[in-house]
């Protein structure tokens, strides 16, 4: 969806350019400071993921240091706002995955990063 809000948007996927034997903390720390927001997707599995926490955790260290509106997380499962540090959150409504609040999400995280969209990096989680 947000490729096609954004058609020039780059996306990090940890999925896609993390490599086997490499260390992710480093990878994954460069990602999110060259991305101009940071999205999770939060859901059950992402908060008991020990690499997503590592993630998660690398996003909000960078945030507190710089100051910066880096978070937009989309909270697409109940159960994933039970963690204590997502009450801290402001979390875009995609509840049990509804397509419809995902386009809207995606159209939110777009206005978001205003004229630069189309040249944005985004870090998704």
């Amino acid at each position: 969806m947000l490729a096609e809000l954004a058609p020039g948007i780059r996306i990090f996927r940890d999925v896609e350019r993390l490599h086997t034997g490499h260390d992710y903390r480093i990878a994954l720390d460069r990602a999110v400071r060259r991305s101009e927001r940071f999205v999770p997707l939060l859901t059950p599995s992402y908060v008991l993921s020990k690499a997503c926490q590592d993630e998660f955790n690398a996003a909000w260290s960078i945030r507190e240091q710089h100051e910066l509106a880096l978070f937009f997380p989309l909270a697409l499962k109940q159960a994933s706002l039970n963690d204590p540090r997502m009450a801290y959150l402001q979390c875009e409504d995609c509840m049990e995955a509804d397509l419809q609040k995902l386009r809207s999400s995606c159209q939110n995280l777009v206005r978001s990063l205003g004229l630069a969209a189309a040249e944005a990096t985004v870090a998704a989680g």
